[in-house]
């Protein structure tokens, strides 16, 4: 087991706020978050033919801490919000030599309330469930899955005749899956799909997910 403590400043510069959204003013600048405390108490159990499970307790303090929020004509700008926040976090690992490795991950925030959410979960999920499986059939071929979802999303909106609402914006349901097969030490070619479900969840700046996508490529190592 473990205990871990921190905290700290958050500049908050425009080029991570674009890495959230980019339906973001660039003419608005914003000021520091201050995260006075955040701590962890785990529990690792294993391996155990390789096999572990790891839980963990998380709290954060925040103060303004910068959240996205839809306005009144759909533009989206970032409101700090004073956030103390519980989180606990259960992860599963299993892997057989390198032929197989599996892991499966559950989070959930505890507590009600509408400033209950985690500090960096902008969606402001309440849920969150993701998978993993990765075989290796022979030393060049590999196949991966992966599945995340993430329950109860939903984003502030401003101006309404209220004051403000919440919008729902669905639960995101993703499956991706991808092969690859390695020609030699330098040339690797691959397939992947992403999206295989269709999900179409909204993005943070309410706009649809894009569908089932897929593509192709080489890879070269020099």
């Amino acid at each position: 087991g473990w205990i871990a403590l921190g905290g700290g400043e958050a500049l908050n510069p425009l080029r991570e706020l674009f890495g959230i959204t980019r339906f973001v003013s660039p003419l608005r600048a914003y000021k520091t978050s201050n995260m006075p405390l955040t701590g962890d108490l785990g529990l690792r159990f294993g391996p155990v033919k390789g096999a572990s499970l790891t839980v963990k307790l998380s709290y954060a303090m925040a103060n303004d801490r910068l959240m996205p929020v839809m306005g009144e004509f759909s533009e989206i700008a970032f409101v700090g919000e004073n956030l103390r926040s519980w989180k606990i976090n259960a992860e599963f690992n299993w892997a057989y030599r390198k032929l197989v490795s599996v892991r499966a991950a559950y989070s959930t925030v505890l507590g009600g309330g509408e400033k209950q959410t985690w500090t960096d979960w902008y969606d402001r999920a309440r849920h969150v469930v993701s998978a993993a499986l990765a075989i290796n059939p022979t030393d060049r071929l590999g196949i991966d899955v992966s599945y995340d979802l993430r329950m109860r999303r939903r984003m502030l909106q401003t101006g309404m005749p209220d004051g403000f609402e919440w919008v729902n914006l669905k639960n995101e349901s993703v499956l991706n899956a991808g092969v690859s097969y390695r020609v030699s030490d330098a040339f690797t070619v691959f397939l992947r799909g992403e999206n295989l479900l269709n999900c179409r969840s909204m993005l943070v700046p309410f706009l649809p997910r894009q569908g089932i996508t897929g593509f192709a490529g080489v890879g070269l190592k020099f």
